[in-house]
């Protein structure tokens, strides 16, 4: 088995209209509605697609982390150790706000 098919995040970034975002609660405010506003307020609002190169520095270190029982450079360690127990425990890796920047800006530098 290849160390580098245990973590893979694929996903795309999706465009979010404020202006027809406020358009739409204005409506629903007007009329007293809420028809499945968890279908048209929530879903699919983020997703991303970081990038090859940002997906080959994540399994590095994640991989690094889980089978060479290396420690992850400091800047990026919790998200890293939160990328690994996701994995670990089989659940679908979810990158944070906070682990996703700070994945981002190590990725750059």
């Amino acid at each position: 088995m290849d160390k580098f098919e245990i973590v893979n995040i694929v996903r795309g970034i999706s465009k979010v209209s404020i202006a027809r975002k406020l358009q739409d609660w204005k409506d629903m405010r007007k009329y007293l509605t809420y028809p499945n506003w968890q279908g048209n307020v929530i879903r699919d609002v983020i997703a991303i697609d970081p990038g090859k190169e940002f997906g080959e520095v994540v399994a590095k270190h994640v991989n690094a982390y889980i089978f060479d029982k290396k420690e992850p450079p400091a800047k990026i360690a919790g998200a890293i150790i939160n990328i690994a127990d996701d994995v670990l425990n089989g659940r679908e890796p979810i990158l944070r706000a906070g682990d996703y920047i700070a994945l981002q800006n190590y990725a750059r530098a």
